[in-house]
């Protein structure tokens, strides 16, 4: 998987949950007085389910990145990781 298909990814990562926070604050404002105690039960859980969306896309990030770089033809202080070329 491509991450960069997103955009780029540290700035889905930084701008998500700010976005994400306002989305959530604006359902709890919504929401009838009468039925706040039932969606904030929802609005937890979609919360954690963003926050689990968010470790795994930072996780496939750094196996992206760790994955890149060739172990076996490190050399001593010879080796240049191909974006930084």
């Amino acid at each position: 998987m491509d991450l960069m298909m997103f955009g780029n990814p540290l700035t889905l990562l930084t701008l998500g949950p700010i976005v994400a926070g306002f989305v959530f604050l604006f359902l709890a404002w919504a929401s009838p007085p009468s039925k706040r105690e039932e969606i904030s039960q929802y609005i937890r859980i979609l919360i954690f389910a963003f926050s689990l969306l968010l470790l795994s896309l930072s996780t496939l990030m750094f196996l992206e990145y760790y994955s890149g770089i060739s172990w076996t033809s490190i050399g001593l202080n010879n080796y240049v990781y191909d974006n930084c070329a």
